[in-house]
């Protein structure tokens, strides 16, 4: 790969090459979330809730460690305009330096981490798992080359097929036994995975190359960046760290079991889109009307999906538990039930940093999640007192409380008024309330009334809750469909080039 072809940027990002990288990842995510969903299930089946509560008290600390592993240096790579071979290589070699290293970090910590909430089982398996912090490190510049190109078909391949192949060795495992170490081994396959399919097909290798003035052009965004994401991660795992250590494995197990239902639309509707429109609006950040247009829209889209999703997945919750994970596994679905509130509201509130990233403003991020972690440690405090379920309602009322502020603070940015924001998602969020209570009406008959069985009545309730929405978007929302049928129809477009289309910037 010459310099040439590093410093092309794309100067045309265009609907068709958006859209065609959504639905590719969406279509992956699909695929990968209907066979963790079933991997999940079976081995929920085979294995304890204390197996799943074991590994969650390992990862609250080996995914501190894990931030530290890029230095905000992939996005930085993705995020700036104009990047050379020598920027490329340079933060090859210090991930590989840092992989090492904080692998090494891991297993010396072991110890700790098994003393620190008394169980030495976890020495093996924090041990274990610290080796994927050198795996990882070696794909991570390869990753953000193909962002960059907006190639996510092949993102989309690779992802899929790292995440079945380890997900069927690690239900084989617990087949045979292996306990725990089944959900080890699929984590740490998963990453290998990954890895040798990124490498096979990014077309990059690195050259022995190493320019300490070409990070430090990347430092001022990755360090702030850096800096961000390890407050985010302590808020968001606090929670599990108390858990662990005050409560016991198996009120872990529940509550990391629910969270994973919860975060669902957030990793396959949000996360998918914020894959594509970070390197997007990257190309058009100094074109504010065109990245707050791109911008509402984009969030308009995630509420559609992701709004019915929640509310119907909170009034399923009781049958939904009981048919996947079984009876044993009751005591989550309060939990899941809160975190479906919880979860719907940051279905938005994660897109904020699309903006920030793109503004290159991770300095503000980084100040502003000092503020949210300080509201959910006093929180987390409160809510131990009431056992997981206090923790779960205290973790709802913080985020509740710092939603208004954190948009007050990113819209600034590109210089969008909170009304115009907030009302591009009423008539998602009433089209949504109809349907959820709809099934609410239909549940309580077919249970109390009839008196069906777990899976008639989910089987039952979410067909109804699927065609009573799309009975409503046909009444109320018939804009929004047109919209989204006119972005799928690009996909079958092909780009054009800057003569072609004689414009240049994402047109949404």
């Amino acid at each position: 790969m010459n310099n040439a072809a590093l410093k092309d940027r794309t100067q045309v990002t265009s609907t068709s090459r958006v859209v065609t990288g959504v639905s590719w990842l969406g279509g992956s995510k699909l695929v990968q979330q209907t066979f963790r969903f079933g991997i999940g299930a079976v081995l929920a089946r085979l294995l304890l809730p204390s197996d799943f509560g074991l590994v969650a008290m390992v990862l609250v600390f080996s995914g501190v460690i894990e931030l530290f592993s890029q230095l905000g240096l992939g996005a930085a790579l993705i995020q700036r305009k104009e990047i050379t071979e020598e920027h490329l290589s340079s933060v090859f070699w210090v991930n590989i330096v840092m992989g090492l290293f904080l692998t090494l970090l891991m297993i010396g910590l072991a110890p700790a981490i098994a003393y620190f909430y008394g169980k030495k089982l976890l020495v093996p398996i924090a041990s274990a798992l610290g080796l994927q912090f050198l795996i990882a490190s070696f794909s991570i510049v390869h990753q953000a080359i193909l962002t960059r190109r907006f190639e996510f078909k092949k993102l989309a391949i690779i992802e899929t097929i790292a995440m079945t192949t380890s997900g069927v060795v690690a239900i084989v495992l617990a087949l045979n036994g292996f306990g725990v170490w089944s959900i080890v081994a699929q984590a740490l396959l998963g990453s290998t995975f990954n890895g040798i399919l990124l490498w096979s097909t990014s077309r990059w290798h690195p050259r022995w190359i190493f320019r300490w003035d070409r990070l430090k052009e990347l430092f001022g965004f990755s360090f702030n960046l850096l800096g961000f994401s390890l407050i985010n991660y302590c808020n968001r795992n606090l929670d599990n760290l108390l858990i662990g250590r005050f409560l016991s494995p198996a009120m872990l197990g529940y509550y990391s079991r629910a969270y994973q239902f919860m975060l669902y639309p957030l990793q396959n509707i949000s996360g998918v889109l914020g894959r594509v429109l970070f390197p997007a609006l990257s190309t058009i950040q100094g074109d504010l009307p065109k990245t707050r247009d791109v911008y509402l829209r984009a969030t308009r889209y995630v509420s559609v999906f992701t709004f019915p999703m929640m509310l119907g997945l909170l009034v399923v919750a009781p049958e939904l538990i009981q048919v996947v994970y079984g009876p044993q596994w009751n005591r989550a679905i309060l939990l899941l039930q809160v975190l479906c509130v919880v979860g719907m509201q940051q279905s938005i509130e994660t897109t904020v940093g699309w903006i920030y990233y793109s503004q290159g403003r991770t300095d503000i991020m980084f100040k502003w999640s000092l503020v949210e972690i300080c509201m959910a440690v006093t929180a987390f405090a409160v809510g131990l007192r009431w056992n997981i379920e206090g923790v779960t309602i205290a973790y709802a009322v913080a985020a509740s409380l710092w939603i208004l502020p954190e948009y007050y603070i990113v819209l600034r940015l590109i210089k969008l008024p909170m009304t115009e924001f907030f009302q591009n998602f009423v008539r998602t969020f009433l089209m949504a309330l109809g349907m959820g209570i709809l099934v609410y009406v239909l549940r309580r008959y077919l249970k109390y009334s009839l008196q069906t069985s777990n899976p008639v009545t989910l089987f039952l309730c979410v067909t109804a809750g699927i065609v009573s929405y799309m009975g409503l978007m046909m009444l109320f929302g018939r804009q929004l469909i047109k919209e989204l049928v006119s972005l799928l129809l690009q996909i079958r477009k092909p780009d054009k080039t800057p003569a072609e289309s004689g414009k240049v910037g994402l047109q949404i």
